[in-house]
């Protein structure tokens, strides 16, 4: 069964969390899909309730955030690193 891991920055308002979420959701069964995501801004809007509304239960990386940190994002990368070395997919969807 192929594997497809999906990593969108943040469920913030707007289009991308249509696109992840619904690609996630309505993959055929023959494929094993995982949604990657990170963690919104104070001052953002949350569309987490289309995700969870699907169904869906997302694994959070919280070091990923819109604010650039050198020290977070390299945590985020190695905890990534980390889900793709344990789900080994044949493709990995950014958004």
């Amino acid at each position: 069964m192929p594997r497809i891991l999906r990593i969108i920055n943040r469920f913030n308002l707007g289009g991308p969390t249509y696109n992840a979420a619904y690609l996630s959701a309505f993959m055929p069964s023959s494929f094993d899909t995982l949604l990657v995501a990170g963690t919104i801004d104070d001052t953002e809007g949350s569309s987490e309730y289309i995700v969870e509304q699907l169904g869906l239960k997302p694994v959070y990386v919280p070091e990923m955030k819109r604010e650039l940190s050198p020290v977070a994002d390299y945590s985020a990368y190695k905890h990534i690193r980390k889900i793709i070395k344990e789900f080994k997919p044949d493709i990995v969807h950014t958004h």
